[in-house]
């Protein structure tokens, strides 16, 4: 068992796709170490919410450590053998739920190179791309990588025309005035300080509360994990930051609390 935070190089032995409890999308890939074959680790990626929230940020991520994935179909991973390719964990040691003493591993992030079996339904691909296939081109095609520049026309040579009579001499023109020099570029625009949080009703979530939960609920992650966290449950609401109001943050704490319990709930049944 793993029992250190760290990156390890590793392969992808099986994935499977299915609909959690939540209606929740899910992807997940059973990895083996490569320096150490005998050491398993699942990870688990929400490809989309119940909601019809496509999880972009996972998804990128995914699309980067295997490049030949388009990002539109997740049964992609259960057709092709991916032992051939390595990839980086990224792995934190969680406490465990029922024991806070025990850490468990979790694989936070699948990146380019440098478990046990659940008892869950492979979903049915036909009813999954009908339900989630649009949004998932659509996701793709707004991410997709820009094209290069246009290749030239292949040149046609013409015979040479007869050459025409020598025109007269033109009059010299007057040589153009030179232009204004171009104004020296501004500088950007610096970030306005941010508001003073005003104490909100005891019974209205905020900005604030949540991120004080998500702190609370995450004692044991890195900085960037935490962060990673926070952003996740963000997307779950479909909303960006500035435009959410007291019941998408509330939304945002119930999602926090949500994740944790899962995660450590798994966590604790993997087998040792």
């Amino acid at each position: 068992m793993i029992t250190q935070a760290g990156r390890y190089t590793a392969y992808c032995t099986n994935a499977v796709v299915y609909e959690s409890d939540k209606q929740n999308l899910i992807l997940r890939l059973d990895f083996e170490l490569a320096d150490t074959p005998t050491e398993h680790v699942a990870f688990r990626q929400v490809i989309a919410r119940a909601d019809g929230t496509i999880m972009t940020k996972g998804i990128e991520a995914l699309r980067r450590a295997y490049e030949a994935w388009d990002g539109t179909d997740p049964f992609w991973f259960t057709e092709y053998d991916l032992r051939g390719i390595n990839v980086d964990l990224v792995v934190e040691m969680e406490p465990g739920l029922n024991d806070p003493n025990r850490l468990y591993p979790r694989v936070k992030w699948v990146n380019p190179p440098g478990g046990r079996e659940e008892d869950v339904t492979p979903a049915d691909r036909s009813a999954i791309m009908a339900k989630y296939g649009a949004k998932l081109r659509a996701a793709a095609a707004g991410n997709a990588a820009p094209k290069g520049p246009p290749k030239a026309a292949p040149v046609q040579v013409k015979a040479a025309p007869a050459p025409a009579p020598a025109p007269a001499p033109a009059a010299p023109k007057a040589p153009a005035a030179p232009k204004a020099p171009s104004a020296p570029p501004k500088a950007p625009t610096p970030p306005a300080p941010p508001k003073k949080a005003e104490t909100p009703p005891a019974a209205q979530a905020t900005q604030n509360s949540a991120w004080d939960l998500c702190c609370q609920l995450t004692p044991d992650f890195t900085e960037k994990a935490r962060e990673e966290f926070w952003f996740a449950a963000c997307d779950s609401t479909g909303k960006g930051q500035d435009a959410m109001d007291a019941n998408d943050w509330a939304a945002v704490q119930d999602w926090l609390r949500a994740e944790i319990v899962k995660d450590r709930e798994e966590h604790e049944n993997m087998p040792f």
